[in-house]
């Protein structure tokens, strides 16, 4: 499943569930949008974290000098100031 670059808004839980799916995963859609978006943090990345963390999946996050963006081999990036 291969993501297309739009001007397209797309929630944090759709881009949870497109992760998800790039990983081999099948999310269900629903299940994803109750559960993240009823988070009490969300659209804060807890909110994402505590799902992952609910379903016992690994996940790792990094932190890089925005000069080295261009090295990671993830299909979502996210900078944050």
């Amino acid at each position: 499943m291969a993501l297309q670059k739009t001007n397209t808004v797309i929630e944090l839980w759709q881009l949870t569930q497109n992760w998800l799916l790039l990983l081999g995963n099948k999310p269900n859609t629903k299940f994803c949008r109750e559960e993240i978006t009823s988070h009490p943090d969300y659209p804060a990345i807890t909110a994402v974290t505590d799902f992952l963390d609910a379903g016992n999946m690994q996940y790792q996050a990094v932190q890089a000098d925005a000069s080295y963006i261009h090295e990671f081999n993830c299909p979502y990036k996210t900078t944050g100031k």
